[in-house]
């Protein structure tokens, strides 16, 4: 990881922990995930986590490279 992504985690995970409507929805997560993990048998909830870590990858990536393409963007609107 270079810099400019820590940078970009960092102001995320400030900018997360600041907002109430990604607080909520971080709870409805941990509590979806709680629920699966009391109720799937360890192969199928083995399956699920294997998916769920491949999603949450796949999101930090589109995230990532949102938050680059918008200074990108930025940087051209001003010049």
């Amino acid at each position: 990881m270079n810099k400019l992504e820590e940078d970009i985690i960092e102001r995320l995970t400030y900018t997360q922990l600041q907002s109430a409507e990604y607080k909520q929805a971080y709870e409805l997560l941990k509590g979806a995930y709680k629920q699966l993990a009391a109720e799937l048998t360890e192969k199928q909830f083995n399956a699920f986590e294997k998916y769920f870590n491949a999603v949450m990858e796949t999101m930090a990536i589109t995230e990532k490279l949102a938050y680059k393409q918008g200074i990108a963007d930025f940087i051209n609107t001003l010049y």
